[in-house]
């Protein structure tokens, strides 16, 4: 018996926009909401660094946040029974997340690896190009998120305010299937994140 669900958030990286507004420059380096979101998972304030990573295997769950043109994404699974003490593990990771700089700095050089690793390889090349030709470079499904060049600019401020305008819970359409019941989940999210689902 597991719960599996895909939390969508509207915005993404068209949020990175001057005032969201798309043919602007953006306001943080390039992919730096796609920093962030992975920021989220590499420890918390209760839960530091690998600890973070050990409690989602003791309740038997995953936790994935993607950033798209248009939304992030939030999907995971968790076994029924410890749905209670995930769901707190999430809003750990939403709304007191570590973002140390030793963490960011030990993400930056995994990320440094994989896009090195991209370069060479065509398909992924041309996906960055295509989209930025048929979009344009100030166009949220222009970007290719996170570049070499960019990666190194990111800043913990950055992701501190990445964090406070794109990763918002008001207007969020959230879809949980598995052995779940509607009601008693939607009473346990108001427990959780309480005000941060209006805002």
């Amino acid at each position: 018996p597991a719960v599996f669900f895909r939390w969508v958030l509207p915005g993404g990286r068209a949020v990175s926009f001057s005032n969201g507004r798309v043919g602007q420059p953006t306001r943080w380096p390039e992919g730096a909401l796609d920093f962030t979101a992975r920021m989220l998972t590499e420890g918390t304030r209760r839960h530091r660094s690998s600890d973070f990573a050990a409690a989602l295997e003791r309740h038997g769950a995953t936790l994935d946040f993607d950033v798209g043109p248009d939304a992030i994404v939030i999907s995971g699974r968790v076994l029924s029974h410890q749905l209670d003490p995930y769901l707190a593990l999430v809003a750990e990771a939403l709304t007191a997340p570590e973002l140390s700089s030793k963490a960011a700095a030990n993400l930056r050089k995994r990320y440094i690896a994989a896009l090195t690793n991209q370069e060479q390889q065509p398909r992924q090349v041309a996906g960055r190009v295509v989209g930025r030709l048929v979009h344009g470079e100030l166009d949220p499904y222009g970007s290719p998120g996170l570049t070499l060049e960019s990666v190194g600019a990111i800043g913990i401020g950055d992701m501190k305010r990445a964090l406070a305008e794109a990763f918002r819970l008001g207007g969020s359409t959230l879809v949980a299937v598995g052995d779940v019941n509607a009601a008693d989940l939607g009473e346990k999210l108001r427990q959780v994140f309480g005000k941060h689902l209006d805002s």
